[in-house]
């Protein structure tokens, strides 16, 4: 449940979907960084259920980065944020030297996927993925498959990965992923 002083603020009506997912796999006292973190509401259910966890919300808009700050103000002591473009090469680098976690829901179709979960890959040891299929809005044109989508990941470097469950899109009749990975150098 979002805060009063929250309610009059945008939200994403999946948020709870996906954070029931996500929870299941996020481990307590972490620090996060969630890419596309829109109205932030992911941002704050992590920090509303975990009173040890840091998270950092980051957007390409500044106004996305804007109202999630607002909406865990109550939170502020361990939130962040700041907008970034994942097609930067230097955003991925830089910011897994700030958290141990990356969340990217909604994500993919917007960026070169290919070189951001590349990245991704390599630079942190949790990440947790949302994949839209191809004929949901943008999804990725040739991803028609879990089976498609983890040679992708494998491709990219996260040997290890599995689904961790959906979300439903009502209103398209779709429904979309959520893969937890791990790769990068803290991975043994």
């Amino acid at each position: 449940m979002i805060a009063p002083s929250t309610a009059l603020l945008p939200s994403n009506n999946r948020a709870n979907e996906m954070w029931s997912i996500i929870r299941l796999g996020l481990e307590h006292a972490q620090s996060v960084v969630d890419f596309g973190c829109g109205y932030g509401d992911l941002a704050y259910q992590i920090l509303r259920d975990d009173p040890h966890a840091r998270v950092i919300c980051a957007d390409k808009q500044q106004n996305m980065v804007e109202i999630a700050l607002s909406k865990c103000k109550m939170f502020e002591k361990r939130v962040t944020g700041f907008v970034c473009d994942l097609d930067d090469p230097t955003t991925i680098p830089w910011a897994s030297q700030l958290a141990d976690v990356a969340i990217c829901t909604s994500v993919l179709p917007y960026v070169r996927w290919g070189t951001v979960l590349v990245q991704l890959a390599q630079y942190f040891n949790t990440v947790f993925i949302e994949c839209q299929y191809r004929g949901d809005g943008p999804g990725l044109k040739n991803i028609e498959s879990d089976t498609d989508f983890s040679m992708l990941l494998q491709k990219a470097g996260f040997e290890d990965h599995f689904k961790m469950g959906s979300t439903d899109i009502i209103d398209r009749g779709k429904s979309r992923s959520i893969w937890k990975c791990y790769g990068g150098p803290k991975h043994e």
